[in-house]
């Protein structure tokens, strides 16, 4: 299910309230907390190279896309449909998405390797969080969008074979192997339909380390 708000799949919820503007591992200021359309304002995004290697891949979902209300589809405006060979439309819409069969593709990193990055080498996003309190968040997932002949391609072979890695201020995700040898795509601002978000449980005495990240599901469901 796609709303303005949320994508829901498997009774889980996923933001989408400024996605154009997020990308993995932006952090940002939650607004409207307690809402079903809560977003998060993004103050800036953790260095790509800090996340290479950490990057997995999810579920692939289908689309009935011709169910889908465009209104709530296109909220954010265009947004990237990544195909084989690097093609993106970069202007991608409801009628695109349905034409091509394209699928939702869910990228994520482990909490636990997230907390690490914010200790060890995200010290400007830490800091944010610590001083933001209770409304700091950072994204640990994306969901993009695929034409349906690379989703093929990324569930074959991702899940054993995915890699991730900076490409100057963005990231680019390749995967091995499959019947068109490697593809890649990369994710920049446009790319992300909905997302995933944490945020600090736990702090140490001094909030110079995060102790324990918590799942944010709150008005998502």
């Amino acid at each position: 299910m796609i709303t303005k708000h949320k994508f829901k799949y498997n009774t889980i919820g996923y933001f989408r309230g400024n996605a154009h503007e997020i990308v993995m591992a932006t952090f940002g200021k939650k607004h409207d907390p307690i809402g079903a359309k809560a977003y998060v304002e993004p103050e800036g995004q953790i260095n790509r190279r800090y996340l290479n290697g950490h990057v997995k891949m999810g579920t692939i979902a289908d689309i009935n896309w011709s169910r889908e209300n465009r209104a709530d589809v296109e909220v954010n405006g265009n947004f990237n449909i990544y195909g084989v060979n690097g093609q993106v439309n970069a202007s991608g819409d409801l009628r695109d998405a349905d034409s091509v069969d394209a699928k939702l593709a869910y990228f994520y990193i482990y909490p636990n390797q997230v907390e690490n990055i914010l200790n060890n080498e995200a010290r400007v996003a830490r800091t944010f969080l610590a001083d933001e309190g209770k409304d700091g968040r950072v994204v640990t997932g994306i969901w993009v969008v695929l034409e349906a002949t690379l989703a093929s391609e990324f569930e074959a072979k991702g899940s054993t074979s995915l890699s991730a890695s900076a490409l100057g201020q963005n990231l680019s995700i390749t995967v091995g192997g499959g019947t068109k040898s490697a593809q890649s795509i990369t994710v920049s601002p446009g790319s992300t339909f909905a997302y995933s978000l944490h945020k600090v449980k736990k702090w140490n005495r001094g909030k110079t380390r995060v102790e324990d990240l918590e799942d944010d599901k709150k008005g998502m469901g």
